[in-house]
């Protein structure tokens, strides 16, 4: 089965749910498919496998857990939600990258990792310290972007969370969620596709 964007001008709602009966399918008749699709989520709940396209050309083919929290280049770190791609020095255990100090389970040398929003979290006495630029709710969670000593980190953090904008925050991201990338130099720009099979 060959779906070429199929759920594209659907309203949300109505999209989850032929989301769930596409995948149903697929999983009660056995049918292979080839999923053509811009949609990280559906990438991921329709996907065994997603290949990132960019030009013609696969970027990463992986299982879609895969391409969210071990992506191999800064522009696969991008597309698939890691918006904070820090490039520095390891010395000692610690990244160094434009000012901020972390610790790290890597080798000593020059480095870009990926930290996803998410595994950013709320810590009065975490290592980063900076000011909230940004405060917004986006249903499911607060978007936050920290000013870091100019470098800004966005953090996804729960709703109830009382933050405000200018207000002086810490964070923390465990060693294990900083991903090293295998090229931080790639810095493309161009339209991406995810095809899912």
């Amino acid at each position: 089965l060959m779906l070429d964007e199929p759920l594209s001008a659907v309203d949300p709602s109505r999209r989850e749910e032929l989301r769930h009966l596409i995948a149903h399918l697929q999983r009660e008749r056995r049918i292979t498919t080839l999923y053509v699709t811009h949609d990280r989520a559906e990438a991921a709940e329709l996907g065994d496998r997603v290949a990132l396209l960019i030009e013609g050309r696969i970027i990463q083919h992986a299982p879609p857990q895969e391409l969210f929290s071990r992506p191999a280049s800064a522009v696969v770190a991008r597309f698939f939600g890691s918006s904070n791609l820090l490039t520095g020095d390891v010395v000692a255990g610690h990244l160094h990258a434009a000012g901020l100090r972390l610790p790290i389970d890597a080798p000593e040398g020059r480095i870009t990792v990926a930290v996803r929003p998410e595994r950013l979290e709320l810590d009065p006495d975490g290592p980063l310290r900076g000011i909230v630029r940004v405060a917004s709710y986006q249903g499911t969670h607060r978007r936050l972007v920290v000013d870091c000593g100019g470098t800004e980190l966005e953090a996804h953090v729960d709703v109830d969370v009382p933050v405000e904008m200018g207000e002086r925050v810490g964070l923390r991201v465990a060693p294990r969620h900083l991903w090293p990338l295998s090229d931080g130099a790639d810095t493309t720009g161009s339209e991406h596709r995810q095809e899912v099979s």
